[in-house]
């Protein structure tokens, strides 16, 4: 009898194991198809959000190239987004070379309508005074910014030219810029990468459009940068 008790004991306990190690199992499974399912609404969540960015950035370009000149508040408004995010569009489109940023805004890129321009044919908005910028000045610029590394502290002049610049920096991290003109300091401030930016203080010029003097020079000699782009 002993015997007999012991073994049905034995089976109860055995029975009781695969009972526990069945639930265990499946409450396992059912976490990982938890798990799998969340992931899908996450990825479809990403898939979504990224198709939106390029379809909302598509509607721009077009909104852009039908009414031309745009400002930053009135597309936020029109894309029903903060003026934040409307910036970085720009940004990235104005990189890929499907608008020209201006300040507080974008114009679209001019189309050529001589086919046998030259190479003094104007292709180019300067993002400040709306006026064009010859093929040589920007290239000026794109050759300027192509010594710039991510991290580089730099200074920029006021000046036309050192202002060509500035387009070709916004896809660099990490940037610390010093400048002395407003209008360099705002456009850089709308960048998506947004650089820190450091302004420089003095006596206003209003011939150059920028800070001048004593002050500024001791301001601009109290750091070290890795780079200056002085103006002419």
């Amino acid at each position: 009898m002993k015997v007999v008790v012991e073994t049905v004991e034995c089976g109860k306990c055995v029975c009781g194991l695969f009972c526990r190690l069945f639930m265990a199992c499946s409450q396992l499974e059912q976490r990982v198809h938890k798990g799998l399912a969340r992931r899908r609404q996450e990825h479809e969540v990403i898939l979504k959000s990224s198709k939106s960015v390029e379809q909302r950035r598509q509607q721009i370009v077009a909104w852009v190239k039908e009414h031309g000149q745009s400002q930053v508040e009135d597309l936020a408004v029109r894309f029903a987004t903060s003026e934040v995010t409307i910036r970085k569009d720009l940004a990235a489109l104005s990189q890929q070379g499907l608008l020209i940023r201006q300040f507080g805004g974008a114009v679209p890129v001019p189309s050529s309508t001589n086919s046998n321009a030259g190479p003094s044919q104007f292709i180019t908005n300067d993002p400040f005074t709306n006026s064009t910028t010859s093929p040589a000045i920007n290239a000026i610029g794109q050759l300027a910014a192509s010594l710039v590394k991510p991290g580089n502290k730099l200074v920029i002049d006021c000046g036309s030219t050192t202002a060509s610049i500035l387009p070709h920096l916004s896809h660099i991290d990490d940037l610390v810029v010093m400048t002395n003109t407003l209008s360099t300091a705002n456009y850089l401030t709308q960048s998506e990468k947004e650089p820190t930016v450091l302004m420089v203080g003095g006596t206003w010029d209003a011939q150059s459009q920028s800070f001048q003097g004593a002050m500024a020079e001791q301001l601009v000699s109290a750091y070290s940068f890795d780079i200056a782009f002085i103006g002419a």
